[in-house]
């Protein structure tokens, strides 16, 4: 139910093509198949070696993706690359929530995500909500409730 909360915020705006939907389902995917080695890994290893392990896989990916296409950082770049390493908290955070709790009751918490995305972009870079976008939000926030509620 929520992820058709995500599909009514993509609406039909011609900005987002079927291509980049498609990275961003296979992206949720690819976390699904994430969560669940992270659950496995509860009771062997913890959320630091597990930050630490995603981030040396993630090396190798990257940095190929960089040779070809890097910029280097000017200005407020820095401030900004400096706020996304602040923000490797959320995932430690995400872990140890996952490793201690109910994976069907902190997973789906991830879809406030798509409604964080859209109020950034209405409040940084001007863009619209439209009517879609607010149902889709509302969808997200009815299934987190619901899902709460049932597994109650």
């Amino acid at each position: 139910m929520a992820f058709s909360g995500v599909l009514l915020i993509k609406g039909f705006d011609e900005r987002v093509s079927i291509g980049w939907l498609s990275v961003g389902v296979l992206a949720a995917v690819i976390a699904g198949f994430a969560y669940n080695s992270i659950i496995k890994c509860k009771k062997t290893d913890h959320a630091y070696t597990i930050v630490i392990h995603l981030t040396l896989v993630s090396i190798p990916v990257t940095g190929v993706w960089c040779f070809f296409d890097f910029v280097m950082p000017l200005g407020w770049d820095w401030l900004l690359i400096v706020i996304m390493g602040i923000s490797t908290n959320r995932t430690i955070l995400l872990l140890k929530a996952l490793m201690s709790g109910n994976a069907a009751d902190i997973t789906p918490w991830n879809y406030t995500g798509a409604i964080f995305a859209v109020f950034s972009g209405y409040l940084f870079f001007g863009e619209s909500i439209g009517l879609l976008a607010l149902v889709g939000m509302a969808v997200i926030a009815v299934a987190l409730i619901l899902n709460s509620k049932l597994q109650n």
